[in-house]
């Protein structure tokens, strides 16, 4: 089975255009927060979801992985940014 983590970003990657732009917004974990409350959600989110909470730069490294770059993230008033991402 394919990771799932690459399948949807991989269909985005092949449909959009040179100059494109994705959007994307993910909840993330401080960098370096090891006892940050978020950090129970990676045990919850399994059991759940199957997914994981990942902090920027991990996600930026998935980025890379799909042939994407993360332009930068965008801060909102949550813990969710808001990641430009282009090919």
């Amino acid at each position: 089975m394919p990771d799932e983590s690459l399948t949807m970003p991989r269909r985005v990657r092949t449909a959009i255009a040179a100059n494109g732009e994705r959007q994307s917004t993910q909840p993330v974990h401080p960098e370096g927060a090891p006892r940050h409350p978020g950090w129970l959600l990676d045990v919850q989110r399994p059991v759940c979801t199957g997914r994981r909470e990942r902090t920027v730069t991990v996600s930026s490294k998935l980025f890379h992985r799909n042939g994407f770059r993360l332009i930068l993230a965008v801060p909102t008033a949550g813990s969710t940014p808001i990641f430009p991402t282009s090919p």
